[in-house]
């Protein structure tokens, strides 16, 4: 650490040591166990320890890292005591291995504080040097074994003792048999060893791997007041394994993390593959392969592969693991390919030391909260809210606060342009990132096996985004949007087609001009998809962004009642529509636009099944019944419309604009009103043929007719002495049959033949037959006594009387007239 360099002389490149001045000093630095503390100050306990092994294992190049927790209940030794190696080699102790080497230089950079040996590097993710120091929450001297030699750090040893490094050669001899014998039995070096580490590779002098030992805290110390026990080693686990499902997305090294427990049983494990186990090794290295140190090369750099992540729990029902798919895009931009000149100064700033690196991850198997990631994924929120609210997981050299967990943004007093690593982390999502997100979308619209629902999803929402990212939108949408992104379902391809923005019919509307019901909009969507191979329809968060004025140039092409008008009058094909379809889209029309848009459009279904009409009709006046007058008229259905149910909205509406219009004498449609009752009753009497018998099976329908007319009538008697002309006088067979038998016409002779106990003698009944008196059986109970009396006379002596009188008045014939008057006078 810092306290092997502080015996060095690090002004002697600076000073001339024949120039020395007294009057000069330096600046005193705090001791090495402050400098450890104030680390441990910024970069909080948790999971961020175990990533930091993690970002270590990926410097090293590593492929495997696995986490093994040994539990015990060795005692420390006395801090104030002589050096014991027990203080080292004890147990509770967390083992981490991967199977990367420690080189010349990392050997270096770990006994460093506040410098990286990796800052040269522009893909290291520990370029910073202080990640690894997060250990020290959990012990007080980590182990660290690697190649051919062990290091032990102690912070609360003597400044220059702090860092004791132990070669394997060495580790046998009598001034390390302490150690060499309390390692092999703590690590349990007999036979196979501890993950490859055996005595046969310390005697070789070669572990090809590294392997981190740490004893946990077990009592306060000078250090930290921390203690680490099982319970508080299941919790980081635990919280570990939560962000570890996809710890290994935009790593470029490291494929595989493990977990084991206290006997070494594997409780957690996520690795990354290929699609069918595909070697995608090159793929992940191409960036770091051809970025030199800090160099950014003239050209961008691509590096893209579809992945498949791989968790497996020992509760998990599935034996081989959940298996998630995901494409990964990573990025870093060249010098030619930079728009903005900023962005390459910052690039070039080594005070800063960023890379113009990014990458995005789509799953392809379902959708997630995105998060943010500098390589490995920042710390969740309490809430588990996501960072982003973007449907990818995005990766970048962004500008960090100092313990790396969280991204730096401008505050509310503070502006972009005050602070280059504000500036830079502003460029990089909206000129960098922006363009791997582009470069993803392409790459899913050129996969003949992603679905178009599965594309739409992988596309931001404008109006959920966290309003820091929302740089991202306008660049990547601009772009977007002159794809053929957009799919349409219509049109004889099964398996539609995929338009651009200007060739698309978008299935919106404007719900600030337009007043759309969800089942007219259904109806819509089916009638359009006849008439247009060019109907897209868009989830909610698209449609905003087609609609938006920030993400195009030119205005879309959206559905209005105008259009569909255009649509039905060039083409009649709506005419085999369903008779509710047809409601619907009339409903439309009526609520958005103007009826001479559709005034000749066939749209108002009639009581006949197999007849519509226009609002202008100009074939025959059609009428529209509010009261159920429809039923007074059979065989007239295609000159009647009822208020039916499913007519009621769109009846309600012709009220308000058709009908209000009628005086005009523009429409052919009008409400039935009692002067139309005559000539409609007329019409559909002699439709119907009536001759005055009524076979059987006639008897109960029109029996239910002829009741409403004079339902009709008796609320309408002004118009009775109108319809007299007509044969709607029923006769029953008798006083308690409501069956109609026959019917007449009103302005007859008519007597009854029978009524309650009154009843006329078969001589005169004779009599007045053979004077053209028709004698009825009787009269239904539904015909009024009050109407009906006046055209049929009671069975009594004045009602013979009445109906004589009425056939003298009417009669000319001289004979009838002079045996009708001695008939009085007698």
């Amino acid at each position: 650490m810092a306290s092997i360099d502080e015996g060095e002389d690090q002004t002697s490149d600076f000073i001339d040591d024949n120039q020395v001045d007294s009057d000069y000093e330096g600046i005193c630095k705090p001791p090495i166990l402050r400098q450890v503390k104030n680390i441990l100050d910024q970069y909080p306990d948790g999971s961020q320890i175990i990533r930091e092994l993690v970002q270590n294992a990926e410097d090293a190049g590593a492929r495997s890292f696995k986490i093994f927790y040994k539990e015990g209940d060795d005692v420390p030794a006395s801090q104030t005591s002589k050096l014991s190696y027990r203080t080292y080699f004890r147990t509770p102790a967390l083992c981490v291995h991967n199977d990367g080497v420690f080189t010349a230089e990392d050997w270096k950079g770990i006994k460093s504080i506040y410098t990286s040996v990796k800052e040269k590097d522009a893909l290291k993710v520990g370029r910073f040097g202080l990640g690894f120091k997060s250990i020290f929450h959990i012990t007080d001297s980590p182990v660290i074994i690697s190649g051919e030699q062990l290091l032990i750090i102690n912070p609360l040893e003597l400044p220059h003792r702090v860092c004791h490094k132990i070669p394997f050669r060495k580790l046998k001899t009598p001034k390390y048999k302490e150690a060499w014998s309390l390692m092999r039995s703590t690590l349990g070096l007999e036979g196979e060893g501890l993950f490859g580490l055996n005595e046969a590779a310390i005697d070789n002098q070669h572990y090809p791997k590294t392997l981190f030992w740490f004893p946990l805290r077990q009592k306060e110390s000078d250090l930290s007041n921390k203690i680490y026990t099982s319970d508080k080693m299941s919790e980081l686990f635990e919280s570990f394994e939560e962000e570890a499902e996809t710890i290994l997305l935009f790593l470029k090294s490291v494929n595989l993390v493990s977990i084991f427990d206290t006997q070494f049983q594997k409780k957690f494990e996520v690795n990354l593959k290929g699609i069918r186990d595909e070697d995608i090794t090159e793929k992940r290295e191409y960036i770091k392969n051809q970025v030199k140190g800090n160099e950014i090369p003239a050209q961008s750099l691509w590096s893209e592969y579809k992945a498949v992540l791989t968790t497996w729990k020992p509760t998990l029902k599935q034996e081989r693991g959940v298996q998630e798919s995901w494409l990964v895009v990573n990025h870093f931009r060249g010098k030619n390919d930079m728009v903005n000149s900023s962005m390459l100064e910052l690039a070039q700033d080594e005070q800063l030391g960023y890379a113009p690196y990014v990458g995005v991850a789509f799953p392809l198997t379902r959708k997630i909260d995105g998060h943010v990631f500098c390589f490995l994924p920042l710390p969740f929120e309490p809430d588990g809210k996501s960072l982003t609210n973007l449907p990818v997981h995005v990766n970048g050299f962004f500008a960090l606060t100092s313990n790396r967990r969280h991204m730096l943004w401008a505050s509310h007093d503070q502006h972009e342009s005050d602070d280059n690593r504000l500036k830079w982390n502003h460029l990089l999502i909206s000129e960098v990132l922006s363009a791997a997100y582009i470069r993803l979308v392409r790459l899913l619209l050129e996969d003949s096996s992603i679905s178009p629902k599965i594309i739409y999803s992988s596309l931001p929402n404008a109006e959920t985004i966290d309003p820091k990212w929302s740089i991202l939108l306008q660049p990547f949408y601009t772009e977007v949007l002159h794809m053929e992104i957009f799919h349409t379902e219509s049109g004889d391809n099964q398996n539609g087609r995929m338009l651009s923005f200007e060739d698309s019919l978008f299935f919106c509307f404007d719900r600030e001009r337009e007043k759309v019901s969800k089942k007219v909009e259904e109806t819509l969507w089916n009638v359009l998809s006849v008439y247009t191979d060019d109907l897209v329809c868009l989830p909610s968060h698209l449609q905003f962004i087609v609609n938006s004025e920030d993400f195009r140039h030119t205005k879309p092409r959206t559905i209005n009642a105008e259009l569909m008008c255009s649509f039905l009058r060039k083409d009649p094909r709506y005419k085999s529509f369903q008779k509710f379809h047809k409601l619907h889209i009339l409903q439309y029309f009526l609520d958005n636009t103007s009826e001479d848009q559709f005034e000749n459009i066939q749209l108002l279904p009639t009581n006949d099944s197999m007849t519509c009409v226009s609002i202008r009709n100009n074939m025959e006046t059609v009428y529209i019944c509010l009261n159920g007058e429809e039923k007074m008229f059979p065989l007239l259905d295609r000159q009647l419309i009822s208020s039916a149910l499913e007519n009621e909205i769109v009846i309600d509406q012709l009220k308000k604009t058709v009908l209000s219009c009628e005086t005009t004498g523009r429409y052919g449609i009008k409400e039935f009103a009692s002067p139309d009752f005559v000539p409609l009753l007329e019409s559909s009497i002699e439709k119907q043929k009536i001759s005055d018998g009524i076979l059987l099976l006639k008897q109960h329908e029109i029996s239910k007719w002829i009741s409403e007319i004079w339902q009709y009538l008796s609320k309408n008697e002004e118009l009775i002495e109108k319809v007299q002309h007509l044969h709607i006088l029923a006769e029953t067979e008798g006083e308690k049959n409501v069956s109609v038998v026959q019917l007449h016409v009103l302005d007859g002779l008519y007597v009854l033949k029978r009524q309650g106990s009154s009843s006329i003698s078969g001589a005169v009944c004779e009599v007045l037959q053979s004077f053209g008196v028709t004698l009825l059986n009787a009269l239904p109970g539904f015909m009024p006594n009050a109407s009906v009396e006046r055209y049929v006379c009671s069975p009594s002596t004045s009602g013979v009387c009445d109906v004589l009188v009425k056939l003298l008045r009417q009669t000319t014939n001289v004979r009838y007239c002079y045996l009708i008057q001695k008939f009085e006078s007698a």
